[in-house]
């Protein structure tokens, strides 16, 4: 029994591929995660300058230093949370329709209509979600059908083998972690900006704390959207199984024709 290979076949999406595009957007997405980190540790630095500044007389120097690092960082977290968006935005429109065309199905929106979810203010803390879930469960379908090919063309493995991988796709634990993170990071947000308004002494301190969950909570959102990126390019680019472009060539004749 030989093998051969088959030609590859022309592949649609390659002319229109976002894997890529989301190696991107994790690696930009991994830098903000740290740099909201650094972030929260200049405001919890501050946090614990005021509780000191209650009795003790605080060093000029230490206080400006303070206001510098959390100055910068929040800069920085904001400037690459922008760019991870202008990064994500076109690179999940381009993701949704890779991923439907992947299982033989058209795009079930349109690039506007997935734009205005990923942009609109209040829309967004929902549409965000939705859009991602959707990538992630029809690449889910596309793992799924995937293991039902590698079960049933790699001979001889067991009918309960066979049951054990076969499943309903699915939206994964690490999406639905990351909606749940978004939404409140957007609570937070809204919590931090209205407190903010307040002048009282009570209000700058609650102020801070709030600015401290806001960064913790960014970091969760962008490092968990960095571990999503890298998985929908996995996805993308994983292929069905091995043996899908090899067939058995007929036996060679055992006497003359």
């Amino acid at each position: 029994m030989v093998w051969h290979e088959i030609p590859p076949a022309g592949d649609p999406d390659r002319g229109d591929d976002p894997t890529n595009a989301l190696r991107w957007v994790g690696w930009v997405a991994a830098v903000t995660a740290v740099a909201a980190m650094v972030a929260a540790g200049a405001e919890i630095w501050r946090f614990g300058l005021m509780l000191e500044g209650r009795t003790l007389v605080l060093s000029g120097a230490v206080v400006r230093a303070s206001d510098v690092l959390v100055a910068i960082s929040a800069l920085a977290v904001g400037v690459l949370a922008l760019v991870t968006a202008l990064l994500a935005i076109p690179t999940l429109v381009r993701t949704h329709a890779a991923a439907a065309r992947r299982i033989g199905r058209a795009p079930s929106r349109r690039p506007r209509d997935i734009v205005l979810r990923l942009l609109v203010p209040g829309w967004n803390v929902y549409g965000a979600g939705q859009i991602v879930t959707e990538i992630d469960r029809t690449l889910d379908q596309l793992r799924v059908a995937a293991q039902d090919e590698e079960s049933e063309i790699v001979a001889r493995i067991p009918m309960s083998q066979k049951g054990a991988r076969r499943g309903a796709a699915h939206a994964s634990t690490l999406t639905i972690g990351w909606w749940i993170s978004w939404i409140v990071s957007a609570g937070l947000i809204a919590t931090a900006l209205l407190r903010g308004l307040g002048g009282s002494l009570q209000a700058i301190a609650d102020t801070v704390e709030l600015h401290i969950a806001v960064d913790l909570v960014a970091a969760v959102v962008a490092g968990l959207g960095a571990v999503i990126a890298f998985r929908f390019a996995r996805l993308l680019t994983d292929r069905p199984s091995e043996y899908d472009r090899w067939v058995v060539q007929p036996p060679e004749p055992t006497r003359p024709a």
